[in-house]
């Protein structure tokens, strides 16, 4: 068959005269035909089901001389499974053979025709392989799938159908075989053993017997083995070992010996060296002051030691002595405070400081004190962070929460019409969103910092997701203006298709936020190289307050808000771009925000490259594809 460059049937060739006018009409129409012709591809291969029988079809590109290469149609051959197909098959696999299109048998080979539909009905599914009794015996039988292109799915079945009883007595061949083999190894192995045991038996007691003695200490032990094979070495190696131990545990009890004088002072000075040390004598002077508690004051140990620790730790308060709230350096008191601490630069860090008295020896008099010190400022950075967010939070609830609530008061205490109970339950439901918009990126944030929450990724067409979102955005802000910009040749990105429309919706979310004139948002796609693999950013612009130097590199931190407290212009938990950046990092790309103050933000989206095409949306086709119409 020959196909003109619209798909139209432009000639026939059928010798047999048996080709059905459906096959012509389907083949016309098949999506490998436009692939073939848009340039897609040059040459492709299908199976088909027309009129319930199976079809197997070739086809090519046919190129204009001179035109450049341009496509001017398609040829295309192939041939039914028909007879002398199964006899074919059935020569080449040895078996007997039925094929199924559908659930019910086309064709099979001479002396199981009768019971094919018997067989068909006793295979549930493909690799799966069963017995089947026939009035003629027992007979095996298995199914595998016949699929048919890119877009895969079962189209028919073959069954291959064996008789049981030569598979039977293959299996009794094959056992018996192997009993045969396997007693046969089991004497070799008993002549072989009866043949070593003498001579190597002996010298491995005695080894045993060694290698016991030295488990009890006795390290001077000897093996009297003087062969000259493998069993004599090994006693050889014995000996020279037992010497080389016995000297090694003199040596070792040496070391143990000193190692016990010093291990009392060692764990004395630096059992917390990740944090600050210092030792002061009974008169309170310092003698010890380790390289964390070096950066921790801000001063170098030649210049604190033999100075007073009220010299050397500084509070803020001026009541706050460091003797005063850590103790005497002769009281046997513990103690453990938390306070101020001004670095020498003049740095304030808040610190968690334990101090315990020093004894010579247990039950001596107090020969000092140990203080340690923790640098505790990221707690307190943590323990801001938790109160903005609570203060935040319960903002970003009470506001949606005092509409819901004032509406529903009014709605059933009073007796409205229709148009204002309708506008009422409106606003209900807008609240409502914003009240869950706030809730479920709390949940998302929590899912993905604990990994609870982990993408599933597929090629998603980006102009259709950007399409259905801002169809989305008009809705909800009919008079905003939102302007797309993204060519419908971009490759489909590898992404979680949810996770990525809620990175969209939050920038768009921003956008809107931070533009108070009611500029118009641009949303933007280019793919660009990123070394040997491209990938694609996707940007949302605005024109609105933009972003100061000072914030531009913590835009996507957690909890970061430009401005803090519950007077700020603008709400928000802070969490929208921290979200965006994890989901992002999540899929493997990565986030970016160009800036500056009073001309507008435009955050970018790296997204990578999927190496597929894109899986088919709710409306049955793949997103950015061409429709095609399909009788």
């Amino acid at each position: 068959m020959v196909l003109g460059p619209g798909g139209e049937v432009a000639g026939v060739h059928d010798p047999g005269g048996t080709l059905p006018r459906s096959v012509a009409a389907t083949l016309s129409t098949e999506p490998f035909v436009d692939r073939i012709l848009s340039g897609q591809t040059a040459a492709e291969a299908e199976l088909l089901v027309v009129d319930g029988e199976l079809v197997a079809v070739g086809a090519t590109r046919l190129d204009a001389e001179g035109a450049g290469g341009r496509p001017v149609g398609v040829a295309v051959t192939g041939r039914r499974a028909d007879d002398a197909w199964v006899a074919q098959l059935r020569r080449r696999l040895g078996t007997g053979i039925v094929l199924l299109v559908g659930t019910r048998p086309t064709l099979a080979t001479e002396g199981i025709g009768a019971y094919a539909e018997q067989i068909a009905d006793a295979v549930r599914g493909p690799d799966e392989a069963v017995t089947v009794t026939l009035p003629t015996g027992p007979v095996y039988a298995a199914a595998a799938d016949i699929s048919a292109g890119d877009f895969g799915g079962r189209i028919a079945q073959v069954v291959t159908v064996s008789a049981a009883g030569g598979l039977t007595r293959l299996q009794e061949d094959q056992a018996r075989l192997l009993f045969l083999l396997a007693l046969a190894g089991a004497l070799a192995a008993a002549a072989v053993a009866g043949l070593v045991t003498g001579r190597l038996v002996a010298p491995i007691r005695r080894l045993t017997a060694a290698a016991a003695a030295v488990r009890e200490g006795e390290l001077d032990v000897s093996v009297p083995v003087t062969s000259n094979d493998e069993v004599g070495e090994l006693g050889r190696t014995f000996d020279e070992m037992t010497a080389s131990l016995s000297a090694q545990a003199a040596q070792l009890r040496e070391a143990a010996r000193t190692q016990t004088r010093l291990r009392a002072r060692l764990e004395a000075l630096t059992g917390s060296m990740s944090d600050a040390l210092i030792a002061v004598n009974p008169k309170g002077q310092v003698v010890t002051f380790n390289p964390a508690a070096q950066r921790l004051v801000g001063k170098l140990d030649v210049e604190v030691l033999g100075l007073g620790l009220d010299e050397v730790l500084r509070s803020v308060s001026s009541q706050e002595r460091a003797t005063a709230v850590l103790g005497d350096p002769t009281s046997e008191e513990t103690a453990a405070v938390s306070l101020l601490l001004r670095r020498a630069d003049g740095r304030i860090v808040p610190i968690a400081a334990t101090a315990a008295p020093v004894h010579d020896t247990p039950g001596d008099e107090v020969v000092g004190r140990v203080l340690v010190l923790r640098d505790i400022s990221r707690e307190h950075e943590v323990d801001r962070m938790k109160s903005e967010l609570l203060s935040n939070v319960s903002h970003e609830l009470r506001t949606p929460l005092t509409p819901i609530k004032g509406y529903a008061e009014v709605l059933a205490r009073r007796e409205l019409g229709p148009e204002a109970t309708q506008r009422f339950a409106r606003h209900i439901l807008s609240s409502t969103a914003r009240l869950e918009r706030v809730v479920g990126m709390i949940v998302d944030y929590a899912g993905l910092d604990s990994g609870s929450l982990t993408p599933h990724c597929e090629p998603v067409a980006l102009p259709d997701l950007v399409g259905e979102r801002l169809s989305h955005w008009r809705r909800e802000l009919p008079g905003r203006e939102f302007h797309p910009d993204l060519p419908r040749d971009l490759p489909p990105v590898e992404v979680d298709r949810t996770m990525l429309r809620r990175c969209l919706d939050e920038l768009l979310d921003n956008a809107v936020k931070f533009s108070p004139g009611g500029e118009p948002v641009d949303v933007l796609a280019a793919t660009e190289p990123n070394g040997s693999v491209a990938r694609v950013r996707l940007s949302v612009r605005d024109r609105g307050i933009g972003v100061d130097d000072e914030h531009l590199e913590l835009v996507f931190g957690d909890f970061y808000q430009a401005e803090a407290g519950e007077t700020r212009r603008f709400g928000g938990l802070g969490l929208g771009l921290a979200l965006v950046r994890r989901i992002v990092e999540g899929l493997g790309g990565d986030v970016a925000v160009d800036s500056a103050a009073g001309s507008g933000a435009t955050f970018s989206l790296l997204l990578p490259v999927s190496s597929q095409q894109a899986v088919a949306p709710p409306n049955g086709r793949p997103e950015g594809s061409p429709t095609v119409p399909v009788d």
